[in-house]
């Protein structure tokens, strides 16, 4: 008896206080849609899940290709350092650059963490853009210390008369990899700051999440790196 009476109250109280603690927490409409911004905002750790996603599947390709070619004895011993740059090239073309125009801005990578690369007011990119961007980001700036290790190798070996040349070409390939490199992380983490390769066409990353807004005055107009801009339809 008393295990009733005391469940019973315990019910009660419960059901009348719950309107009174209701009114002090969110709404499950109003979770949801903090739930579904978050999801459209491009935060920095998507966009490098999604590198390191396309860079680790074209690295895996290039060292298996290069493995088979290596036992298959299509590719001599003394010309890997520089076959591995061009086998690299090719698979970036492949499942990089031609990925993305085919796919309207999306790579393996991005297509895995739900973002699109863009231009403008996310507009999409034409053709020279995706290769501009992927041919400057994976062809020049990824492979520079391997092209300047390569270099210094070859430093050993030259003649008097390019040893000044040799000098100052890896002095610029230094700089020009430390640069991009400082744009780089500084536009994963500083909103509106493009790498000199974007900036002409501020290319950025658009959540591809679909989003369904509540209010039916408001609605959402782009999805930017991080930041989400809304428009009322009726002004």
């Amino acid at each position: 008896v008393d295990d009733l009476i005391n469940n019973t109250l315990g019910g009660g109280l419960g059901y009348m206080l719950t309107p009174l603690i209701s009114w002090f927490l969110p709404s499950r409409s109003t979770l949801d849609e903090t739930s579904m911004l978050k999801g459209r905002q491009v935060s920095s750790l998507r966009r490098i899940c999604a590198f390191f996603i396309d860079f680790i599947i074209v690295a895996l390709a290039s060292a298996i290709t290069l493995f088979i070619g290596y036992i298959m004895n299509f590719i001599d011993a003394s010309s890997i350092s520089t076959n591995i740059l061009y086998i690299y090239a090719t698979f970036t073309v492949l499942f990089i650059i031609i990925f993305s125009i085919i796919f309207k801005g999306k790579t393996l990578g991005k297509a895995l963490v739900k973002i699109r690369l863009v231009s403008g007011e996310s507009t999409l990119l034409k053709w020279y853009q995706h290769i501009i961007h992927y041919v400057v980001l994976y062809l020049c700036i990824l492979p520079m210390p391997y092209i300047i290790f390569l270099n210094l190798l070859d430093y050993f070996d030259i003649t008097t008369s390019s040893f000044s040349i040799s000098i100052l070409l890896i002095a610029l390939m230094i700089v020009f990899y430390i640069v991009s490199l400082v744009q780089c992380v500084r536009s994963l983490f500083v909103k509106e700051h493009y790498a000199w390769y974007d900036k002409h066409w501020k290319l950025h990353n658009i959540s591809t999440i679909p989003y369904e807004e509540t209010d039916d005055n408001v609605e959402i107009e782009g999805v930017h790196d991080g930041c989400i801009k809304k428009t009322n339809p009726n002004t």
